[in-house]
């Protein structure tokens, strides 16, 4: 346990002259959810995991477990509207995230494009694939652009590859005789209508309300402000006091005597996770007990809606 705990403490470097852009967090947190809820049709639970998404890296690797990772699931979105929400999302994020890939996972770009890179050997070159992206890179996924029909060769390797840079942080290089797995640090967030076929850390099922007032406009002053808060936070010097440490550990203890069959390690993984990127977003260089608290209270909530939701009732993210 403390094993797992130890993992999450992250040491970063915060230079002096981003001091004042965490100062001020709140802010800059409060007005990133009010544009990603707007965006999202309301919904303030669903833009609090985006956040919490974007700010997620991986940090530390122990043998096949990768730390940080938080790719999220965005689902229950209607192809009525799909199209508008992933357009304004993408307009969004390439404004204020520093890298940005938008790609439609429709059948003809899955079962015609290389998402892997490829030696060409007449050539002598390395043929570029669309996945082949620089550490903190967002990519968004639309996947309401599939439509039924049938994956060829190409497209089903291309769902592989995916997977393996959302759950494993892996692309693989084909080198013609073989094939070598480089790792990546990529924030992948997935547009869908039910449960992702993807493999996610987090599903958040939208509830997308009427009459939903339009995002703030923001100025070229808020937009630098907003972009400088994301990559500042991300830096800081993360760690866990040793009382919080005890604190969580007993804690976890009495939710799995409470509920032994629905807690368990992964449980616990996760909320530690949250809890790290939730501090993180306000600011705070070490967890504190209220924001472990708030962690789980976003958690109780996320799960009551993929469980309250039919096209996600059976999901188990």
């Amino acid at each position: 346990m403390a094993l797992a705990v130890w993992y999450m403490c992250c040491c970063m470097y915060l230079c002096p002259a981003t001091a004042e852009i965490v100062a001020n967090s709140s802010s800059c947190r409060e007005e990133l959810c009010g544009q990603f809820a707007a965006l999202l049709g309301g919904d303030q639970l669903s833009a609090e995991f985006l956040l919490l998404s974007l700010l997620s890296t991986v940090y530390a690797r122990h043998d096949t477990s990768v730390i940080g990772k938080f790719s999220l699931n965005l689902s229950n979105v209607p192809r009525d509207v799909s199209t508008q929400l992933v357009g304004q999302l993408s307009t969004a994020l390439q404004t204020i995230v520093p890298k940005f890939y938008s790609m439609p996972m429709s059948l003809e770009h899955l079962n015609n494009k290389s998402l892997c890179p490829k030696k060409d050997y007449a050539a002598n070159r390395l043929v570029t694939g669309q996945l082949q992206l620089s550490d903190g890179t967002v990519v968004l996924l639309d996947e309401t652009a599939l439509s039924e029909g049938q994956l060829n060769e190409r497209g089903i390797a291309n769902i592989m590859a995916i997977n393996s840079v959302l759950s494993r942080q892996h692309l693989a290089y084909d080198f013609q005789y073989q094939t070598v797995d480089f790792p990546t640090n990529i924030n992948g967030i997935v547009v869908s209508e039910g449960k992702s076929i993807l493999q996610t850390d987090c599903q958040v099922p939208v509830e997308i309300q009427a009459d939903v007032p339009a995002a703030n406009v923001l100025t070229a002053t808020q937009l630098n402000m907003l972009r400088s808060y994301l990559t500042a936070v991300q830096r800081i010097d993360y760690d866990l006091p040793a009382d919080v440490q005890k604190h969580l550990q007993d804690d976890f203890v009495a939710m799995r005597k409470d509920n032994p069959e629905g807690v368990n390690a992964e449980t616990f993984h996760r909320l530690l996770l949250l809890s790290r990127l939730l501090s993180l977003s306000r600011g705070q260089r070490l967890l504190d007990v209220t924001t472990w608290n708030d962690a789980k209270k976003l958690e109780t909530l996320r799960c009551a809606r993929v469980a309250s939701n039919p096209a996600t009732a059976a999901a188990t993210q």
